[in-house]
């Protein structure tokens, strides 16, 4: 991939932000990616379009909603858009309620190489 990747990311948390962008940054075969940052369900349903965002990045605890929320919305307008939800914890309700929505994936948060690694293999080629 060598063309411009744009992601929207939902989390309402500046620090994991932050982190991810840094660790993004870093990381030999991101330079080509783009975060978009929605800090809440309603800014995620007001700010995702199919035709920008290559895949979804969503915190499951939103101060307004969850991330099945924010799923539900990007499946309303796209079948394809790939769903990684990061999640320092990954609940059994969290789950089940994600097998509902295709394309979906968990992926614990971290502050590590292998955290970008997880969320970069699981974005579209």
């Amino acid at each position: 991939m060598t063309d411009q990747t744009t992601l929207l990311y939902v989390e309402d948390n500046e620090a994991d932000v932050l982190m991810l962008k840094h660790l993004l940054a870093r990381h030999r075969t991101a330079a080509h990616i783009t975060i978009d940052v929605a800090t809440s369900a309603a800014d995620a349903i007001a700010t995702f379009d199919a035709d920008r965002h290559a895949a979804v990045l969503v915190d499951w605890a939103l101060p307004d909603g969850t991330g099945a929320d924010v799923g539900e919305h990007v499946r309303a307008r796209s079948a394809d858009t790939p769903l990684i939800y990061l999640s320092g914890i990954q609940s059994a309700r969290a789950i089940e309620a994600s097998h509902r929505l295709s394309r979906c994936a968990f992926v614990k948060k971290g502050h590590t190489t292998d955290y970008v690694e997880a969320i970069l293999a699981l974005l579209p080629r």
